[in-house]
């Protein structure tokens, strides 16, 4: 019967429509939204030279 309420629940979720993602975004205090940047988004840091036997293992 769990697996019911779950199924259930996310049906009653999906109905309401979900809002536009800048909205989501906007929500978001900017201390954080920076936090994450910082943590989660890939940085160049430098470009350097591999050798080709360093590729293929």
């Amino acid at each position: 019967m769990p697996a019911t309420a779950v199924i259930e629940a996310a049906e009653e979720i999906d109905s309401k429509g979900l809002p536009a993602m800048e909205e989501l975004v906007k929500r978001i205090p900017p201390a954080a939204r920076e936090a994450l940047d910082e943590l989660f988004r890939a940085k160049f840091t430098g470009v350097k030279r591999v050798p080709a036997k360093a590729l293929k293992s």
